[in-house]
C-alpha cells in the first residue's frame, strides 16, 4: 500500500480512518462467482 499511496505513513494514516468506520461482514456458504466460473470450465473442459 505504501507504494501506491506514496508512502507507509501516509497508506497507514489512510487506511486507517477508512477502516475505523467499517463493518468486517463474514458470509458463509458457497461463492456464487465460483459457482458461474466452475460452470464455465466444466463446459469447456468437456468439449476439448
Amino acid at each position: 500500500w505504501g507504494e501506491i499511496f506514496g508512502g507507509a505513513t501516509i497508506a497507514n494514516a489512510i487506511l486507517d480512518r477508512l477502516l475505523h468506520h467499517s463493518y468486517v461482514i463474514f458470509i458463509k456458504g458457497p461463492s456464487y462467482r465460483l459457482q458461474s466460473k466452475t460452470v464455465y470450465f466444466s463446459n469447456t473442459n468437456q468439449q476439448n
